[in-house]
């Protein structure tokens, strides 16, 4: 699963499995989401999930 954030709405939040995330740790929380519900889906081998973040793209490394 591929998501990528534009960064439209300021300290966006999302609810996955009972806990409100930040863009910082919504690519762990689906991924965690997904091994719970896992055993429920015999039909799918797995689900890795990247998140790029747009808004990062204009910082640059000091090296």
């Amino acid at each position: 699963m591929l998501l990528v954030w534009q960064g439209r709405v300021a300290d966006r939040k999302w609810q996955i499995g009972g806990h409100r995330v930040d863009l910082n740790d919504l690519e762990t929380a689906l991924q965690d989401y997904w091994h719970s519900i896992a055993r429920d889906r015999p039909d799918i081998d797995e689900v890795t999930v990247i998140a790029i973040d747009l808004t990062r793209r204009g910082l640059r490394s000091d090296t």
